[in-house]
């Protein structure tokens, strides 16, 4: 994956072609928040084991995504993908949300987004770390 845009704040990882109470078809944007795309972009698909990678500017452009497609393309693949956070922006609070659970970290370093094959105990483990 390519470095976004220092314009973008927000990153969007989907595996559905809908999302945030129905927004569908926000792939099938021409725009690219990367400076070097790192390959060619394919139609989202379900049940192609693929994810995909949406930046917004910040979260008023998220919100506008109905009215205005302001979402940008980063990338498209099955992963895993590993995500580094810039020094300045580790002392900055950083706002996630995992399948519904809305979590705000500080200091993160980086993210690794991987399929698994396994869920043991019905239970899939979503913070890894150290101190976690």
């Amino acid at each position: 994956m390519g470095s976004v845009k220092k314009k973008f704040k927000g990153l969007v990882c989907l595996n559905a072609t809908s999302y945030m109470a129905g927004l569908r078809n926000v792939w099938q944007t021409n725009h690219v928040a990367t400076d070097t795309p790192d390959k060619e972009f394919y139609p989202q698909a379900i049940g192609d084991e693929k994810v995909e990678f949406i930046a917004f500017r910040n979260e008023l452009s998220l919100g506008l995504e109905r009215v205005v497609r302001s979402g940008a393309k980063v990338t498209q693949g099955s992963g895993p993908f590993e995500m580094s956070f810039r020094a300045n922006e580790r002392e900055e609070s950083i706002y996630l949300q995992i399948d519904g659970e809305s979590m705000n970290i500080v200091k993160l370093k980086s993210v690794r987004i991987a399929k698994s094959s396994r869920i043991a105990a019905q239970q899939i483990n979503v913070m890894v770390g150290p101190n976690i």
